[in-house]
């Protein structure tokens, strides 16, 4: 499969929902929460909670982080760290902590990490329910950790999850389910996680992590520099709407549609919470994967997009002046020409036939 070879490092090979994902029905979080609790409580009955930790080589950890979580993990050698840079790597380390019978995995890295460790949990762990995972924050963005992640710096934060697991207060812990999204094109194992861009995302994507490379100014190569990229491809579409190249491309949500059209951006997410507290999701639909596309022709950017940003619904926001928001289980999108990020990782698609759909749920543990 032909692959995005620029940037090479945040390459994955296309993927698809297979057939042997685990497919959840959408519940109320309320009751998804209740048997997750019920679940933690029956294992902390029954022995102490074993607990494994995972690296990868977020922004955070390369920059001094992962020293840090490495020598305070050294200091307690009943538990097991591994640092991964591939899925192959998550999918061994996983394997082990299986075997040894982990109840909550610690993910260090930014979202790339978390959706590795999500893809090997939905599809490859053989226990029927998945383990809690906890997230600190060691990347860049770290936008899925704003959602469900722990708080604070990741040592400050991995002594609290630790000292918890030694004298665990349930009521005190809170338990966050999220829908897990599976991409990728027919024929392929799955890749899941929690954010799909395409469209200028995709091309912004792949621009700010060139400028950020090639940055030689203080605190460019951190979110700061992806906030200032950001907006300066916004504040050019603005002026010119020359920023991103129009992006061809059909799609249905749940059967219906097709919607075929030229498209500014696109996106999907289960994350309850985006980069900068957006949420560009305004129809108030309660199904699990929320997408929202911007034609390339739209119309009242300025008095109907960037209302929508926030989720606020006005009379600009329709689909004659270009603006188009869902709710599904499953989505497919024909794209003939480029791929969309997930995650922050490239996928692209086989023969542009590129599928989404709901591939499991996870429960998250904040403390």
């Amino acid at each position: 499969m032909d692959a995005e070879t620029e940037p090479a490092a945040k390459t994955r090979d296309s993927t698809v929902v297979s057939s042997h994902a685990r497919e959840l029905s959408a519940q109320p979080e309320t009751a998804l929460q209740l048997s997750a609790r019920e679940r933690l409580h029956r294992i902390v009955k029954a022995r102490p909670l074993r607990i494994g930790v995972v690296s990868g080589l977020g922004y955070r950890n390369v920059k001094g982080s992962l020293e840090r979580t490495s020598a305070h993990l050294r200091t307690l050698p009943d538990i097991p760290h591994h640092v991964v840079e591939s899925p192959e790597d998550v999918s061994t380390t996983l394997d082990s902590y299986e075997a040894a019978g982990v109840d909550i995995i610690g993910v260090s890295g930014g979202d790339g990490t978390v959706s590795m460790v999500a893809t090997h949990l939905l599809t490859r762990w053989k226990s029927p329910t998945p383990p809690l995972v906890a997230v600190l924050r060691g990347g860049r963005t770290n936008m899925t950790a704003s959602d469900v992640g722990m708080k604070g710096n990741q040592v400050g934060a991995l002594k609290r999850l630790l000292a918890w697991t030694e004298n665990p207060d349930i009521d005190a812990a809170s338990l966050i389910e999220r829908p897990c999204i599976g991409v990728g094109s027919p024929g392929h194992a799955p890749s899941c996680g929690f954010f799909v861009g395409g469209g200028a995302i995709y091309q912004g994507s792949l621009d700010t992590w060139r400028f950020r490379d090639a940055s030689k100014v203080p605190g460019m190569r951190t979110g700061l520099g992806t906030a200032a990229n950001v907006a300066q491809l916004v504040g050019k579409h603005l002026w010119s709407r020359s920023a991103f190249a129009p992006t061809d491309a059909t799609f249905t949500v749940d059967g219906e549609g097709p919607k075929e059209r030229s498209w500014c951006v696109f996106m999907a997410t289960t994350l309850n919470r985006l980069a900068l507290g957006i949420d560009p999701f305004w129809s108030g639909n309660t199904e699990p994967i929320r997408m929202t596309a911007v034609a390339q022709e739209h119309k009242k950017l300025l008095r109907g997009g960037l209302v929508g940003v926030w989720g606020r619904r006005n009379r600009h926001l329709t689909e004659r002046n270009g603006y188009y928001t869902y709710g599904g289980r499953r989505i497919h999108l024909a794209l003939p020409e480029g791929g969309v990020t997930l995650d922050g990782e490239v996928i692209k698609p086989v023969n542009g036939d590129l599928r989404m759909g709901v591939a499991g749920n996870l429960t998250f543990i904040v403390v």
